[in-house]
């Protein structure tokens, strides 16, 4: 699995470590299950149907109080981490449809991005 991760994402997952809300560590363990199965059952895994067409994941970091949004895009082996930050914001990001369409992003912006 191809992992890249938008700007904003880099800049809450930095935030998260000065908070110290979340170890480089767990982040590794994380990125390495996601890599090798994002369906992992430790990951704890499920779809959220935001839009037609449009599939995000949620994940969770093991051990820890914190969630990821990842867009799958343009081809099943591609995923974009648009999102990561503590769960009771990911309840408040899902609870309105229309709050998890700000994190769609195109095929063509995952160029630019950075990959994990």
């Amino acid at each position: 699995m191809i992992i890249k991760a938008h700007k904003i994402y880099f800049l809450q997952y930095e935030k998260l470590l000065r908070k110290q809300l979340l170890t480089e560590e767990q982040y590794e363990e994380f990125i390495g299950i996601c890599k090798t199965n994002m369906r992992d059952p430790r990951i704890r895994p499920h779809d959220i149907h935001c839009m037609k067409n449009k599939k995000i994941i949620s994940l969770t970091i093991p051990n820890t109080q914190l969630r990821v949004l990842s867009l799958i895009v343009c081809k099943p082996k591609l995923s974009i981490f648009v999102w990561i930050g503590k769960h009771r914001e990911y309840e408040a990001i899902i609870k309105n449809k229309r709050n998890c369409k700000n994190f769609i992003v195109s095929c063509s912006d995952a160029d630019d991005m950075e990959c994990l």
